[in-house]
């Protein structure tokens, strides 16, 4: 019991939090006194259709046989007769007996029972006195015993005006009684399972009710991590600029002695490649909450392609890799793109390329396929596998093995890379064989 109350007061705690496991709860428990009601409703009407069917029945036998019972024209192997043929076509008539009006009472003329044949009644039941003074109507009364239900009913026999007798019949109906339990049993079973099936609905509500408590408090985490993500980033942006600058100060200076400046370079690596994360982190933050603007216009690829290659020329010098640039007769060679994003996509893919190339050669080439501008950059470097392959878009996501341990990066490059692509409508995918190289394709729609 103490492990009831508490349980019982976080139940409806819960539900003034949800109102809509209240609307849920109303909808179950309305549901299940409908269904009592009208179960009920069905005995009840079933009920009283069976009885008024045993009455309408009867009283149609009885009908018959005070037109044909005089006790004068018939003899009484015939009557039994009747009584046999009645019995035997309604297998829920128990008795049936002919009673005649003497001087001592009503004598028992003729019966199912034959041992009864013979025997005097003196006193009667109210029904049957209001059967013998009425010869139109037949009298019904209900018996009930501990086995079953009996329905017992009496009717008058007149000839000439004058009564001459009484037809009494006893019925049953277990048969009937039978049916509507089985009924009752089938509806309570088909009750329980709806009931079970409404609880369940009742608690999967619930747990998707925890689930979105659940997701708004995550949004609300996450809004305050990019927040926060924002802010740390732009406040980092102006101490890594004065870092930088005093690093070139010291570097540039002509009485700095050369260990000094060493040491200043290494600040400036640092600060550079901080600097690098700051700008990833705030692309992250402005894309996933929509506040990346792109300004959209016409660019010709090749000469925009041939403007970037030569920042990257010494750089591949360095490694002993060849750039190369190719041209495949190119039909559309303009696409609508943000120029600085797209300077941004390509430098981020082929600085990539070079990256991780170690021998070889890195090359951009241009083509059409089906009106649309393919940028494709190859390298000959180290490649990925197909399951390193699968995860390349995600945040923060590097390929780490012995060959990349030395490179440095965020992990953030080639999703905002696919982020930027896709929002200028573009689409990019990757092919990687491990130790042979990487092919970059980046496509969008060309124009003349």
């Amino acid at each position: 019991m103490s492990s009831l109350f508490p349980s019982l007061n976080n139940a409806v705690s819960r539900i003034k939090k949800n109102p809509q496991l209240f609307w849920t709860l109303f909808v179950a428990v309305v549901i299940t006194g409908a269904f009592i009601v009208i179960a009920n409703l069905f005995i009840t009407i079933a009920q009283d259709a069976q009885e008024r069917l045993v009455n309408v029945r009867i009283g149609s036998i009885q009908d018959s046989l005070s037109q044909f019972v005089t006790f004068e024209n018939q003899p009484k192997e015939k009557i039994d007769s009747v009584i046999t043929n009645l019995i035997i076509q309604n297998p829920t008539i128990l008795d049936f007996t002919f009673y005649k009006t003497e001087q001592e009472g009503l004598v028992v003329y003729a019966s199912s029972d034959e041992s009864r044949v013979g025997e005097v009644v003196r006193e009667i039941s109210l029904v049957a006195q209001l059967a013998l003074n009425d010869s139109q109507n037949s009298y019904t009364t209900e018996l009930q015993t501990e086995k079953e239900r009996l329905y017992q009913t009496f009717r008058s026999l007149n000839h000439d005006g004058e009564n001459v007798g009484l037809v009494e019949t006893t019925q049953t109906l277990s048969e009937a009684d039978r049916l509507i339990d089985q009924n009752i049993q089938k509806g309570i079973t088909i009750f329980i399972v709806i009931l079970i099936f409404v609880m369940y609905l009742f608690f999967r509500h619930s747990r998707i009710i925890d689930y979105v408590s659940l997701y708004e408090e995550l949004k609300t985490v996450d809004t305050l991590k990019d927040d926060f993500i924002s802010m740390a980033s732009h406040e980092l942006k102006t101490p890594l600029a004065t870092i930088r600058g005093y690093s070139e100060f010291i570097t540039d200076g002509e009485t700095v002695p050369e260990e000094f400046k060493e040491y200043s370079r290494r600040i400036d690596i640092s600060s550079k490649q901080l600097a690098f994360l700051v700008e990833d982190m705030l692309d992250v933050s402005r894309i996933e909450q929509g506040r990346m603007k792109f300004e959209i216009s016409k660019i010709v690829v090749p000469d925009f392609i041939k403007n970037i290659l030569p920042d990257y020329e010494s750089l591949a010098k360095q490694k002993g890799l060849k750039l190369l640039f190719e041209q495949e007769g190119l039909m559309y060679p303009k696409i609508n793109a943000d120029e600085n994003k797209l300077r941004q996509i390509l430098i981020n893919l082929i600085g990539n390329s070079i990256k991780y190339t170690k021998k070889g050669e890195v090359k951009v080439v241009l083509k059409n396929i089906n009106k649309k501008l393919e940028i494709r950059i190859s390298d000959t470097g180290i490649g990925m596998s197909e399951d390193e392959r699968k995860h390349l878009f995600e945040k923060f996501y590097r390929v780490k093995n012995d060959e990349t341990k030395d490179v440095k990066g965020t992990g953030l490059g080639l999703w905002i890379t696919k982020q930027l692509i896709e929002k200028m409508g573009g689409t990019i995918s990757i092919e990687s064989i491990t130790g042979v190289g990487t092919h970059t394709m980046v496509t969008f729609d060309g124009e003349v």
